[in-house]
Parts: C-alpha cells; structure tokens; sequence
C-alpha cells in the first residue's frame, strides 16, 4: 500500500463526524504528531446563536484537530476504508 498524501483524502476520510457535527472546514497540515485544522463559524454550529458560539466550542474543535491527527495516523496505516 502506498501511502496517501492529504490531497488524497477527504474529511470524512479522517474524521467520524458528519452533518452539522463536522467542524473542520479545511486541513491545512497533518502528520502524526501534529495538525492545524481551519474552522468557519457557521450558523448550523451547535450552540450557535446568531451572535456567534459558546466558548465550550473551544473543546470540540481541539477534539477534532486531535482526531485529524488519529485519522491520519489511521489511514496511513490501515488504509482509506478504515473510519469506523
């Protein structure tokens, strides 16, 4: 197996999440040990309220950086069609 470059891949490819819960809009750098994900506010976010979010936000879009990291470490390892 060869190993897959992020251009290969889409979101749902890393992470679990889909609809609304999907945050990331974009992933501009991952490796192993590492990510930065790019989030857009949007009005369909839990918790927004026309305003903006709730600050507990914060703690689901680490989540998901972090979960970035684990899906590219997944994908390099167990192939594409891994996401449970």
């Amino acid at each position: 197996m060869s190993p897959l470059t992020l251009s290969d891949l889409t979101l749902e490819d890393l992470l679990p999440h889909r609809g609304n819960m999907l945050l990331v809009k974009e992933i501009m750098e991952v490796d192993s040990q590492s990510a930065r994900a790019l989030f857009l506010v949007e009005k369909t976010w839990p918790m927004a309220d026309g305003q903006g979010v709730d600050p507990l936000i914060l703690v689901e879009l680490a989540a998901q950086t972090a979960g970035v990291c684990n899906g590219w470490s997944r994908v390099q390892t167990q192939g594409r069609d891994s996401n449970p």
